[in-house]
Order: structure tokens, then sequence, then C-alpha cells
């Protein structure tokens, strides 16, 4: 499938997706997927389908069925469609659907926040149609400079929940951002707590992802970890972190996994 960008925008042979820019992450990712396999009038799964908006690529693309599988109260909300079906339910287990269902099994930036991904990998694999295609990216992984998914608020200091306690960090944000973003100091704490709550992110290693996925008997196109450079590891991570974690660990900030059924 042929790519071009035209106007800042990136369009695809085939399909109808339009990514605004190349930040435009979840587009990219679909695009990315649709040249792995083929989805016009089939199936479709999206795992963390939040609400709803990643169920548009696939519609845009063709499909006739696109289910989606989220935790949140808000799945669904801002996508409505005939031809989508959502799902409240962990994809730990989703007995909801039968073996060999889906053309494409799609996941993006959702497994690192689910528990037990062995579980979900074999999931994703047995809802998967033979021949069908498994598309995952799980980023950023827990041990990365953000892994804790608020970069926003710590850009400043990469690695902070890996190097400071809960109220460190609290009291690290006062000091230094409180002026910079004094709209976000009351709310520090709320979002602290979530950064560290094992409920909202799964802390494990990124070998774990490759060993699950290589366990699936799928035929594996891809099975890897991203890592970003060695020279954003900061004097303080080296000294501290090096040798409770190795240096892939901490650098490893994706797991991608495309395989075919």
């Amino acid at each position: 499938m042929r790519v071009w960008k035209i106007r800042g925008k990136i369009y695809t042979e085939g399909c109808h997706i339009v990514a605004h820019d190349e930040c435009d992450y979840n587009a990219l990712s679909a695009i990315n997927a649709l040249q792995h396999c083929e989805i016009r009038d089939g199936r479709v799964l999206i795992i963390g389908c939040n609400t709803g908006l990643d169920c548009s690529y696939f519609l845009q693309a063709g499909a006739k069925e696109i289910h989606g599988v989220d935790v949140l109260d808000e799945i669904g909300r801002d996508l409505r469609h005939e031809n989508v079906q959502y799902h409240k339910r962990s994809a730990e287990n989703m007995a909801c659907f039968s073996d060999d269902t889906f053309d494409l099994v799609y996941a993006i930036a959702t497994l690192e926040h689910i528990p037990d991904i062995d579980a979900v990998f074999r999931e994703m694999y047995r809802v998967c149609r033979q021949g069908g295609t498994i598309f995952s990216l799980s980023a950023p992984l827990w041990h990365s400079r953000f892994g804790h998914h608020k970069a926003d608020l710590f850009m400043d200091y990469p690695w902070i929940h890996l190097l400071l306690s809960h109220d460190q960090i609290i009291d690290w944000f006062i000091r230094h951002k409180a002026q910079e973003m004094a709209s976000m100091t009351t709310e520090i704490k709320y979002h602290v707590e979530y950064m560290l709550n094992k409920n909202f992110f799964n802390m494990r290693p990124a070998r774990d992802y490759i060993t699950a996925c290589e366990s699936l008997g799928a035929e594996i196109v891809c099975n890897q970890i991203e890592y970003e450079s060695e020279e954003l590891l900061t004097s303080e991570a080296k000294n501290r972190l090096l040798g409770v974690y190795d240096m892939e660990e901490l650098l490893g900030v994706t797991h991608r996994f495309i395989a075919r059924k």
C-alpha cells in the first residue's frame, strides 16, 4: 500500500484515513496496520477503543463490522455507527467472541495498562481468524523515561516515577513547576496517584511482552522492543537505576507486535 503526503496530511491508497500531521499517532498507527492486512468488508476488533474514535479509521477503510473493547465508562461516547459495537469488559477475557472471528485484532497504547498481558495476547490470538492479522503497539513501557504517561507534567525529570516516592514527586512539582503550571498545583496529587497506581499500569518489564508473544504460535512479522537513545539517560538515572534495571529496560519505550494467525 502506497503512503503519501499532501499539504501536511497523510493519505493511503485504498482507504481514506487522513493523519493531520506526523504527530497524529492514532491515525498513523491505523495506516501502519492496514499495510499488513486487507479489512475491506471484513471484521475488526479494537482493544482499548476508548471513546470510539479509533473505530472511525477502520470505518473509513471499509470494514463492515467493528467491535471495540474497553473498561472505561465512556466507551464509545464519541462515535456511534450501525457497523460498530462496543463491549465494556477487560481484554483479558473476551468470552463474548468466538474463536477465529476477526480479520484484524488491533491494540494501540493499551496493553501497558492491562495486568495480565499473557492472557491478553492469548485472547487476541484466539479471536483472530486463520490468516488474519494481529497488530499491537504498547507504549510507553513502564521503565522508560515517561512510562507513567505524564510527560506533559514531568518532561524536566525523566524516570521520576522510578527515582522518587509519591510524596517526593509532589514536592518536586510544587518546588519546580508550580509557577509555570499554576493551574495544575491543586490537581497534582491526583495525577501522581494515577501514575503510580498498579490498577492503571501493569508495570511489567519489556521482556515480558516479547515472551508472551513468542508463545502464541503465530507467524511473527515483528516482535521487538524499540529503544530511545542512550544519550537521554541522565546522570541520576545512571547512578541510581542501572544495576536495578539494565540499560535496555530503561531505554525500551515501545513494544511492537505484528503477526498472522
